[in-house]
């Protein structure tokens, strides 16, 4: 339990940084890539970004 709750924590520390991105809604691109996400919820198919 101890070696579990130790990854956990450097996992945490790790995941703090974070990375601001403008996402532009009106792109072609980024209404193909939701379409994609939203599909992952419907089905449980992972996503392949090609």
């Amino acid at each position: 339990m101890n070696a579990i709750v130790a990854h956990w924590k450097s996992f945490k520390r790790k995941s703090i940084i974070q990375e601001e991105v403008d996402i532009n809604l009106n792109d072609p691109q980024v209404g193909e890539a939701a379409k994609k996400i939203q599909n992952v919820f419907r089905t449980g198919v992972p996503i392949s970004f090609s």
